[in-house]
């Protein structure tokens, strides 16, 4: 909390003390596993994440807040477990969803990892594999009640964006000077609406920022509430748009527009077959929706004077200008 942003404390608490939230967790975890915890980390963003040692142990407690139900934080756990016994490096879940303030806690195994840099071309490649190997594995697992689509494809009535993912984006206040952002949403939108296509279980936030490496090998998976339903295709595109991101670091910048390209050719390769002219028309609208939703959190940020708007070396903004003039998949 030390950023001075303590909009999702105080949603989820009712409080942005941190010795009364410190409190709060120590005694969550004292009665789930009848130790006294030790604490390793602390992070917020879409929610809560809290790393703590309890004796031999190391786990991660995790508080949810955004798309956050019983049901679906269940949903997500059993998948998550299906991938933690196929022997994906999914962190084995420990406790299931429940009530915890305002908001939903898990608890899950710590699984080490650093986070890689994404621009390396090595790591992208790690990452081009390693999601197809997700994909895969997903279509073993039968089970998907409960999943949901990704927020951007199943924005409710005529709203153009769901739910903002975290409290300190407003983008009915800040709409003024969007328009423009917001026109690339309408043409991504429309391209998407009536998606055809098999919905399989995909990862809907993939990039360095959310998974543990060691060089370039990848040895953990995080923030599975990132887990959901889409086609491949979908899937992929958003994944060009995201998969170099870190946003604790100042060079955890998204990735330049030929960077995008590689990583779509390098995750065909992997799969063994191009994807086919629909399923091309799905990963550009998919990859341009998500840019702009970026970029719409990036002005809602400015508009506010959050310091976050400067963070990273590359903005979203750039991005959706240089894609949105070339697009993705032109030559």
């Amino acid at each position: 909390m030390a950023d001075g942003n303590a909009t999702l404390e105080s949603a989820i608490f009712e409080t942005n003390d941190a010795s009364v939230i410190a409190r709060q967790v120590e005694t969550f975890l004292q009665s789930e596993f009848g130790a006294d915890p030790q604490f390793i980390f602390y992070r917020h963003s879409v929610g809560v994440v809290v790393g703590a040692r309890l004796g031999e142990q190391q786990v991660v407690l995790k508080i949810h807040r955004w798309l956050a139900s019983i049901e679906r934080l269940a949903a997500i756990q059993r998948v998550q477990g299906a991938y933690f016994s196929m022997g994906l490096p999914a962190p084995r879940p420990l406790v299931g969803p429940t009530n915890f303030a305002a908001g939903i806690a898990t608890v899950e195994d710590f699984l080490a990892g650093d986070v890689a840099d994404g621009h390396d071309s090595d790591v992208r490649r790690t990452l081009a594999h390693e999601l197809q190997r997700f994909i895969s594995a997903g279509r073993n697992v039968t089970d998907v009640r409960g999943l949901e689509p990704s927020a951007l494809t199943s924005v409710p009535g005529d709203a153009l964006w769901p739910t903002p993912h975290a409290p300190r984006f407003d983008f009915e206040a800040t709409k003024g000077g969007a328009e423009w952002i917001d026109e690339f949403a309408h043409m991504a939108q429309w391209r998407l609406a009536g998606l055809k296509g098999e919905k399989v279980i995909g990862y809907l936030d993939w990039r360095v920022g959310n998974l543990g490496f060691v060089g370039s090998k990848m040895t953990a998976i995080y923030d599975w509430d990132s887990v959901g339903l889409a086609t491949e295709a979908f899937i992929v595109g958003s994944a060009a748009a995201t998969f170099s991101s870190d946003w604790s670091k100042a060079n955890g910048s998204v990735p330049n527009l030929e960077e995008m390209r590689a990583f779509v050719s390098e995750y065909q390769d992997v799969r063994g077959r191009a994807f086919d002219g629909y399923e091309l028309d799905v990963v550009d609208a998919a990859n341009l929706v998500l840019i702009a939703y970026g970029a719409r959190c990036q002005h809602s940020d400015a508009v506010l004077a959050r310091d976050q708007a400067g963070a990273v070396a590359r903005s979203w903004i750039e991005l959706l200008k240089e894609r949105g003039e070339r697009g993705l998949l032109e030559g």
